[in-house]
């Protein structure tokens, strides 16, 4: 088990936190994915969260790791489980079971060579109408700021264009949990 506060970290802005963390593991290949969550409504279900510890948190999207080493695990900053946790015990732990389909979450998938890349963003989801900060900015520079933003191709989980977008389901037969295969979780 690592130390999570030994990797950069900023509040609400898990795709940088986890971009900076992948960078600094240097993960390649199939070995490590950016794993984006998020549903088509654009709110997914979720517990043992920090920010919520005994309860619920919906979330818009979320972004961890998912690494094999040679065990998946997930490396989550926000949640209150072990850093990293193993991806079976994650997957049981973190999303309940019995939440409404509309907080049921989908997984993008996206290899890390290709989200260290190609990833950008200028924070601008982070601001309000008058450009004010919806939480304080990490003290890092924008990833990739003097590219075009391109975070909603990401959580977009109708957009095709990037990774390989997942059920819990399927996640769980690719990581091996016996518990999502036994699910009957539907496909989109």
């Amino acid at each position: 088990m690592k130390e999570r506060n030994k990797f950069p970290y900023t509040e609400n802005y898990c795709e940088e936190n986890i971009y900076l963390l992948a960078a600094n593991l240097q993960f390649h290949g199939e070995r490590a994915y950016a794993l984006f969550i998020s549903n088509l409504e654009g709110r997914v279900a979720m517990v043992r969260q920090r920010a919520r510890p005994e309860g619920v948190v919906l979330w818009d999207y979320h972004v961890v790791l998912l690494s094999r080493d040679p065990d998946w695990n997930v490396w989550d900053f926000d949640t209150t489980g072990e850093f990293p946790l193993s991806a079976n015990d994650y997957l049981q732990l973190s999303f309940p079971i019995d939440a409404p389909d509309a907080y049921r979450p989908l997984f993008r998938l996206v290899e890390v060579d290709t989200f260290l890349r190609d990833f950008s963003s200028d924070r601008s989801h982070m601001r309000d109408a008058s450009g004010r900060f919806l939480s304080p900015p990490p003290p890092w520079p924008p990833i990739h700021a003097e590219l075009e933003s391109n975070l909603t191709r990401f959580i977009d989980m109708k957009d095709p264009s990037v990774g390989r977008v997942m059920t819990r389901a399927e996640l769980g037969q690719l990581v091996g949990s016996q518990q999502a295969r036994e699910e009957n979780v539907v496909s989109p």
